[in-house]
This record gives C-alpha cells, sequence and structure tokens, in this order.
C-alpha cells in the first residue's frame, strides 16, 4: 500500500495538480475510500473513512518528512495493522459494553481507527507531524550550533 499510495500516488499527483498539500488531500480522500467498509452503518463508515483521511494525511507528511523515503510510513501503517490483528484476534480484549462511538466500529470486527480516542490521538499525531514539517521547512540560521565550524552541521 505504501508503495501504492505515497511512492507512486502521492508523487503522480504532486505533479498532475501542482501542490504538494492538494496532492496529500486527494491522495488521503482515495486511501480513505479504498478502504472503506460497505457493511457498516453509515455512521460507521463515516467514522472510519475520518481516520483513514487523517491517517493518509500523516504517512503522506511523513513520507514528506523522510524525503520520499517510506520505511517510516511502513513502520507506522504496520504497527497500526498488527494492533488492530491483535484487537480482531482477541489476543487485546475490550469489555463488550464499551461504546463503538469510542473504539470504532465492531459489526464484524473492530476496527480502531474509527473510534473516537484513535482519531483525537492521530489528530495528535498529525498536529506532531505538521511542526515536525514546519521546522524542517524553515532554512538554517546558525543560532542552533553556533559553535560549528561546517557550512551545514
Amino acid at each position: 500500500e505504501e508503495l501504492i499510495f505515497r511512492g507512486w500516488l502521492l508523487n503522480e499527483l504532486r505533479l498532475l495538480l501542482g501542490s504538494k498539500w492538494n496532492a496529500i488531500i486527494v491522495q488521503s480522500f482515495i486511501f480513505s475510500i479504498v478502504h472503506l467498509k460497505l457493511a457498516y452503518t453509515f455512521q460507521a463508515s463515516l467514522a472510519l473513512s475520518l481516520g483513514l483521511f487523517i491517517l493518509g494525511i500523516i504517512l503522506a507528511i511523513n513520507s514528506l518528512l523522510n524525503r520520499g523515503s517510506l520505511w517510516g510510513c511502513i513502520g507506522i501503517h504496520g504497527g497500526l495493522v498488527g494492533q488492530w490483528f491483535l484487537l480482531s484476534f482477541g489476543v487485546i480484549k475490550i469489555a463488550p459494553d464499551t461504546s463503538s462511538l469510542l473504539i470504532g466500529p465492531t459489526e464484524l470486527n473492530s476496527n480502531p481507527i474509527g473510534g473516537l480516542l484513535t482519531i483525537i490521538f492521530l489528530t495528535i499525531f498529525l498536529a506532531s507531524q505538521l511542526i515536525a514539517l514546519a521546522r524542517a521547512g524553515r532554512p538554517f540560521r546558525g543560532a542552533r550550533n553556533a559553535s560549528c565550524n561546517e557550512d551545514f552541521p
């Protein structure tokens, strides 16, 4: 998935749309639509799509921060899928009376990416990624490492 969405599609959209932010938004929208589960209720599908949309933005920004390397995206996405499998196969158990609003759709199998707690966590993670991206884009002024003799510390 990372090769398709962040390796190929994101770069193609960036060339077609001329803006990295437009490309990130469109790529994230396509990512969320491809993962849509039609068997869920409308509310559950909407929450799941929102969580996947935010995740798509996070993964796209991560690939930008890593200068095109997909290893960070693979680690984040793989870690989330691994946690989902732990939930699906009962290694991690959630109390049966827990609200699906908090933990995500539970009709077919638990998918926490559509839960309120995960959406909040992803939003906080997205904010940290945006801060890191802003810092990476600032020009080096030399004040951070004034004792360095090299041009590029």
